[in-house]
């Protein structure tokens, strides 16, 4: 869980969501109580567990980092065959997806 305590949209509403951004939330001081970020999510695949790309944006438009988040409790979410490949194609996509934006923010 994010631990914003305080949220500000002043100053900032010219910076752009990365491209892959889906949905951004408020700028908040989440690292660093001097220091502003912003959570965004990207893309989403999965229908029965969900496969997200979320990252941190930092205030002057780069991104502090992506990752995969899967969605529902994996511990009690019973797969059959076809949901657990479906699972298995959405994280390698998911995978791949997130290596390629690094790479494009490395270069």
């Amino acid at each position: 869980m994010l631990n914003i305590t305080r949220a500000t949209t002043t100053g900032y509403a010219d910076v752009a969501p990365p491209p892959d951004a889906t949905w951004v939330t408020k700028w908040g001081y989440i690292f660093d109580p001097d220091v502003l970020h912003r959570f965004f999510y990207g893309t989403q695949r999965g229908e029965r567990v969900s496969v997200e790309i979320n990252g941190f944006q930092n205030r002057d438009g780069s991104v502090r980092g992506r990752w995969i988040h899967v969605g529902g409790t994996l511990d009690r979410q019973e797969l059959d065959g076809a949901a657990a490949r479906e699972l298995a194609l959405a994280l390698i996509a998911a995978a791949d997806e997130l290596d390629g934006l690094e790479a494009q923010r490395g270069a």
